[in-house]
């Protein structure tokens, strides 16, 4: 394993950690909204264009997320933006 494969291991192992004391295993629409910092309307757009790579499962109305899912979403964003050398810190 890299260094960098390590660090990345790291930070995604402290963010779930983060998230799952915040929200618990499973995340509404409501707490993904608030952990990616978008409003919850630019959400149903992009699952509406099948642009929201995130999985998702349906409880009546409401969508669900695992909080497991929704770290590697983000880790797989910042993985991507050292490729191009942007600092994600």
């Amino acid at each position: 394993m890299s260094a960098h494969e390590h660090i990345s291991n790291a930070r995604a192992d402290i963010l779930m950690g983060y998230l799952t004391d915040q929200y618990g295993p499973i995340m509404d629409l409501d707490e993904v909204a608030a952990a990616l910092r978008l409003k919850k309307q630019t959400l149903y757009q992009q699952m509406y264009h099948n642009k929201f790579d995130i999985p998702r499962m349906k409880n009546g109305k409401k969508y669900l997320f695992h909080t497991a899912d929704v770290v590697d979403h983000l880790c797989g964003d910042c993985n991507s933006h050292h490729d191009i050398g942007t600092n994600c810190d």
